[in-house]
């Protein structure tokens, strides 16, 4: 490129916002895995549960089976949600926690990060995790026991610039036996109706002209018609005060996908190789160029 008669070097997305800023987030490009790799080499990775219980469709019936798995929350996607939604030195607010991966890495680019979960075992590894990892760090993430739907009781802060999280799919997979939890919950209807009461409280702790984002999906009802989860989200947010400002689908890799989709298929199910990362606004956007300087 020149400018001026003067050759000079021009920078490519990648360089210049870690991935491009498309509406499609493919974890399978080099970019990706490369970023993936860097994170992974710090020991971010989840450890192994074994307590979830996960929905499992037979033929006839539908069993919840515990599963093994590493939880899988990719920190390349917190790094780029991080750096493109939070103001410089932002307070993080995450309403359902889970694992280490959100806390650790907004400790390491400069943000302050507070998780709430109900699962004490899970609560007390991510602490362990985040002292042996985030030592030094300037801000140190902090996760606290409790449910989100007392919120307002549990947290006096109401200065938040950002709400990250993932959410329970319904009852798709059981993390604790608290009934309180929202993955114990055994109608839709009312799950929906809790899950907006914890987004109302939490939205009250963030500050205007401020981002959410959720990480959320489709999954199927009991007689395998999909539930809409996104659009549900979507259609709450909306009654919270705020727009959908970006849709971002995230591509994810195929793994062991062929091996479910081969057994769905005779119901013809296709396979989901997608999940939504929904974006939400209040505010006035137009000031969002100097909230966010390049």
């Amino acid at each position: 490129m020149f400018l001026f008669g003067k050759k000079i070097k021009t920078l490519s997305l990648v360089d210049r916002y870690l991935i491009p800023p498309f509406n499609v987030f493919d974890m399978t490009k080099r970019y990706w895995l490369k970023r993936r790799h860097y994170w992974l080499n710090l020991g971010i990775q989840s450890d192994i549960r074994s307590n979830v219980k996960s929905k499992v469709y037979n033929t006839d019936t539908i069993k919840f089976k515990k599963i093994k798995f590493h939880l899988v929350f990719d920190p390349v996607l917190c790094e780029v949600i991080y750096n493109w939604f939070v103001p410089k030195g932002g307070k993080i607010l995450d309403p359902f926690a889970g694992d280490c991966v959100r806390g650790i890495v907004a400790s390491y680019l400069g943000f302050k990060y507070v998780g709430i979960d109900l699962n004490p075992v899970q609560i007390e590894e991510n602490i362990k995790k985040a002292k042996k990892i985030c030592n030094g760090n300037k801000f140190m993430p902090r996760w606290i026991l409790g449910d989100s739907f007392e919120v307002d009781k549990i947290l006096e802060d109401d200065d938040f610039d950002f709400i990250f999280t993932c959410p329970p799919y319904f009852n798709l997979e059981i993390y604790t036996d608290n009934q309180s939890d929202l993955s114990n919950f055994k109608c839709y209807r009312k799950f929906l109706t809790r899950y907006k009461q914890i987004f109302n409280k939490c939205v009250k702790k963030l500050k205007m002209n401020r981002f959410v984002c959720l990480v959320v999906g489709d999954f199927r009802d009991e007689l395998g018609f999909l539930r809409k989860f996104p659009c549900h989200n979507i259609l709450i947010f909306s009654s919270l005060g705020f727009e959908l400002y970006n849709r971002i689908i995230l591509l994810k890799p195929i793994g062991t996908l062929p091996i479910r989709t081969a057994i769905n298929f005779k119901y013809r199910k296709l396979g989901n190789r997608y999940e939504e990362v929904l974006c939400f606004y209040r505010g006035d956007h137009k000031g969002l160029k100097e909230l966010f300087n390049e």
